[in-house]
């Protein structure tokens, strides 16, 4: 055994949920901070696309690399969560892209019927995000 483990087993339960509160925050921040670098990035990068003093191709190895950026940090997210912190993200996630199919489908079916427009994307974007975190958030608050 480790010093590390030894200390670690001495740690008091509270003790051992400040530090993977920590950790866990830690790293969220890291997590935002990369995404921003990224988002400015991407932002730098089109500008320059659009100025004409960049290749348009240039936007594929950046959008490229931001997809396995999110997919990695979800994935290490979820790995580091607890079972009722997923189970709350899995139900969130759930009940939003199903608020997006129906949101999408009945905007696309009005669209067909001349009662609306096509499907602007942000709107729907904006009702999924927020159906997400709500469920979210009442599973949270133990509103099962």
């Amino acid at each position: 055994m480790t010093q590390n483990d030894q200390q670690t087993s001495a740690e008091s339960g509270e003790q051992k949920l400040a530090r993977r509160k920590r950790s866990f925050w830690s790293f969220v921040l890291l997590g935002t901070v990369i995404a921003g670098v990224a988002g400015f990035a991407s932002g730098f990068v089109t500008s320059r696309v659009e100025q004409g003093l960049i290749s348009e191709w240039a936007i594929y190895p950046i959008l490229a690399v931001t997809i396995i950026g999110f997919i990695w940090f979800s994935y290490l997210y979820y790995m580091r969560i607890d079972e009722l912190d997923l189970m709350d993200n899995l139900w969130g996630n759930t009940i939003g892209m199903y608020a997006y199919v129906i949101i999408t489908t009945s905007w696309m079916l009005f669209e067909q019927a001349g009662i609306t427009g096509a499907p602007q994307h942000w709107p729907i974007l904006t009702a999924t995000v927020a159906i997400s975190l709500i469920a979210y958030t009442a599973r949270r608050l133990g509103l099962r």
